[in-house]
């Protein structure tokens, strides 16, 4: 199929769009209260066989065929967001320090 040469192409247009979307987003929320920013990361994506080709020396040479790009939103929430008050009783805010908060099994 002719067209699937294009493939590789679009994914990477597609992987940029949705970064730019990103970057769009957070700049949009930027005075949001409690919003965490995040940004986009991007890995290839690897053919499924490696192509081996041989020359007329005899010789064969390989190389893995590029499928085109993925792309995954981190977001990392490693600072303290603006704790601010809302006037609501069942609002709750938790500032911990050094210290983490879970919630689930007891640690021991």
């Amino acid at each position: 199929m002719a067209l699937s040469i294009f493939s590789p192409s679009v994914s990477g247009l597609n992987a940029q769009s949705h970064a730019l979307e990103t970057v769009s987003t957070n700049l949009a929320n930027i005075s949001t209260t409690g919003y965490k920013s995040a940004e986009t990361m991007f890995y290839s994506l690897l053919g499924s066989q490696p192509l081996v080709k041989s020359n007329s020396s005899g010789l064969s040479s390989s190389r893995v065929d590029i499928d085109g790009v993925g792309y995954y939103d981190r977001t990392s929430i490693t600072r303290a967001g603006t704790i601010s008050a809302t006037g609501n009783p069942f609002d709750v805010a938790i500032e911990a320090g050094d210290n983490a908060f879970f919630c689930g099994k007891k640690f021991p």
